[in-house]
């Protein structure tokens, strides 16, 4: 019934006539409110979705000859295509706005890296006066 109403808007009559579609096949709920049938509408058509997508898988279709199209149409589409390439838009540059605390970090990592690079020269100093001395 539900492969026969597939695509077709539902109203309120193909609603109470799956609603006792339901109640011979199910035996029970005789009194489901409509929006409870069309969850059950929207579940089993879900599952018959994703049966024809397995059957689909199943079978090996022959690929579909490609569509013709007009040649002015085809014109029309190349001509699109080349235009498309010569199309420049320049964004608009974003405004930077420094605040004071963001310096301020900026600030603190710069001396932290000095800092570093000081110690770093200080042991290799260390390591070279060590060198010359294993030379001599």
């Amino acid at each position: 019934m539900l492969k026969r109403m597939e695509g077709e808007p539902i109203t309120q009559e193909k609603l109470v006539a799956i609603r006792s579609e339901v109640y011979k096949r199910t035996r029970g709920n005789k009194n489901a409110p409509f929006s409870n049938v069309k969850k059950w509408i929207k579940e089993a058509r879900k599952m018959m979705r994703s049966e024809g997508k397995k059957e689909g898988k199943k079978k090996a279709a022959a690929p579909a000859p490609p569509a013709r199209i007009s040649e002015s149409l085809q014109k029309s589409i190349d001509n699109v295509k080349a235009d498309a390439h010569e199309i420049y838009v320049e964004a608009p540059k974003p405004k930077i706005v420094f605040d004071k605390v963001y310096l301020q970090n900026i600030q603190y990592d710069i001396s932290g890296m000095r800092s570093a690079l000081e110690r770093m020269s200080k042991q290799l100093d260390r390591l070279e006066k060590e060198l010359e001395e294993h030379r001599e």
